[in-house]
């Protein structure tokens, strides 16, 4: 057979095979996807490239070639106009706005009211059998503003084409392992009068201490999952529980994100993004539920009902950052003992983004300290927390506040 292989960019190439010998007889390809994957493991192993991604479903959908111009022309439009750019093409952004709307929901309706409050659009796909039956969902983003200029129009996408996570059945699935999700909180049920899809509303400042305490405790509970299933690769049930651990840190981080960075988006978001790509699991199973995943899920929903990070929160901020840094480093371990390259490659950058973004705040918070003492201001004088590579033991009461 002749064949060809074309460079199509600096990270892979096309192999173009012709199927017809030059005696006129055909070659079937039976199975020439494994045995191709089966030739591409060889080469990664023989001249140590990067591992490429197994088929196990765990990738986040990429933005298509399509979609670059689209948000080039929002950004020019945006620039001519005076108005502020968009943060990325849509389906970034709206990936991030579906993860801070996720933390802490307990079913659809909620989840679905609190898209609509950061400003997204959400259509509903019901059953053709049944009109009652909610089978799933997609999200897009107003065309207002520069988008408007330029004639761009709405484009959908559905939750699934987002992450492998974020499609109804995956959120369901999630739903239905809250011990407190009852049958009147299922998809389509009634809310009653004056529901808000954030009830946490505005906070005394010692409910924000023990927002903060309980997100880095829960994030320490994450951690030590983690490393116990690094040490027991054999047991099963630790597994179950530092994938459902894995998981929900995910809706922590997220949350964090969106708490700092909203629809801008920075750094932070991109950690979360090859977070979630790390601790997602193979195949789109879903593991069952634990009490501390629960609770976790449960403190990602209180930071966001946070709605910001106020000043003087900066280092509690921090403190949950190297919290989060240290998960980060022991979920890469985690996925290197399984076994699964990619994941524990999309573990490590996120955890060098979150180390970076720690160690930048960190420094600017000295510096603020610095000015202030110069100018002969008042400030604490309790110390940044610095990064850990390792995770401390949780934090007791309120302490951060001292």
């Amino acid at each position: 057979m002749r064949w060809v292989a074309v460079r199509h960019a600096d990270n892979h190439v096309h192999v173009v095979v012709t199927l017809v010998r030059q005696d006129g007889r055909r070659v079937f390809p039976h199975h020439d996807f494994y045995r191709a994957r089966e030739a591409s493991l060889e080469v990664e192993r023989r001249y140590g490239l990067t591992p490429t991604s197994p088929v196990d479903r765990t990738a986040t959908p990429e933005t298509t070639r399509a979609e670059q111009p689209k948000h080039q022309g929002a950004v020019q439009a945006s620039v001519r106009a005076g108005l502020p750019a968009p943060a990325g093409p849509d389906r970034e952004v709206l990936r991030a706005r579906v993860r801070a709307a996720l933390a802490g929901s307990q079913d659809w309706e909620e989840f679905a009211d609190r898209l609509r409050l950061s400003g997204v659009l959400v259509r509903e796909r019901y059953s053709t059998r049944d009109p009652d039956e909610l089978t799933g969902y997609a999200v897009g983003l107003p065309t207002n503003g520069a988008r408007d200029r330029v004639g761009q129009q709405t484009v959908w996408f559905g939750g699934g084409k987002l992450a492998p996570d974020l499609s109804l059945p995956q959120l369901r699935a999630r739903w239905e392992q809250d011990v407190w999700a009852s049958r009147a909180d299922r998809p389509g049920a009634s809310r009653p009068a004056g529901y808000r899809p954030d009830p946490i509303g505005d906070l005394s400042e010692l409910d924000r201490r023990r927002l903060w305490v309980g997100a880095e405790n829960a994030v320490h509970r994450a951690d030590a999952d983690m490393r116990h299933a690094s040490r027991h690769p054999f047991d099963a049930a630790a597994q179950a529980t530092a994938q459902a651990a894995a998981a929900s840190a995910a809706e922590v981080l997220g949350a964090v994100s969106w708490l700092v960075e909203r629809k801008r988006g920075g750094p932070l978001h991109a950690a979360a993004e090859d977070y979630g790509r790390a601790a997602r699991d193979v195949h789109r199973r879903t593991v069952p539920a634990t009490a501390r995943s629960r609770s976790t899920r449960t403190a990602a929903g209180a930071l966001v009902g946070a709605r910001l990070v106020k000043r003087a929160e900066t280092r509690q901020l921090l403190s949950l950052l190297a919290r989060l840094t240290a998960l980060t480093e022991s979920l890469a371990r985690l996925r290197e003992t399984q076994g699964r390259a990619a994941q524990a490659l999309a573990a490590r950058r996120a955890a060098e983004q979150l180390a970076s973004e720690h160690l930048r705040r960190a420094g600017a918070a000295s510096a603020a300290v610095s000015t202030a003492v110069r100018r002969g201001g008042s400030v604490s004088t309790e110390p940044v927390a610095p990064h850990r590579t390792a995770s401390g033991p949780p934090v007791r009461g309120t302490s951060s506040s001292r």
